[in-house]
């Protein structure tokens, strides 16, 4: 593997690291969305509950564009603002919404998280 595809394998992986640490932190928390705006000190990650967030600002650049970059793949929004992608948080699929916006110019994610239950076998 040539040094360029191993820089990007190590970036994807980092970003599908730090999303799994956002979602869990997350769901932990009991938070029903995270927001993801860029403001001047990097992007701000938003832990949201109803109308009530704690944030944090991950100030790495090129973790930040890795980590928007592959929630919009995941998503599918290549050509649409609204998608949805499911994730396993502690073993658990959750169903997770992703819509994205403009904010001040700039691509800005809302992740709503719906945990989802594997159906019941008959008995």
């Amino acid at each position: 593997m040539n040094n360029s595809k191993a820089k990007a394998t190590k970036a994807a992986r980092q970003a599908e690291q730090q999303l799994q640490a956002y979602l869990e932190e997350a769901v932990e928390a009991g938070a029903n969305a995270i927001l993801l705006e860029y403001v001047p000190e990097g992007l701000e990650v938003c832990f949201m509950l109803g109308d009530t967030g704690a944030a944090r600002v991950l100030e790495d650049s090129k973790l930040a564009g890795g980590l928007m970059q592959l929630i919009g793949d995941r998503a599918g929004l290549d050509t649409k603002t609204k998608g949805t992608m499911t994730w396993l948080v502690h073993g658990q699929p959750v169903e997770i919404t992703v819509e994205e916006y403009d904010s001040f110019g700039e691509c800005a994610f809302r992740l709503k998280l719906k945990k989802t239950t594997p159906p019941r076998g008959r008995r």
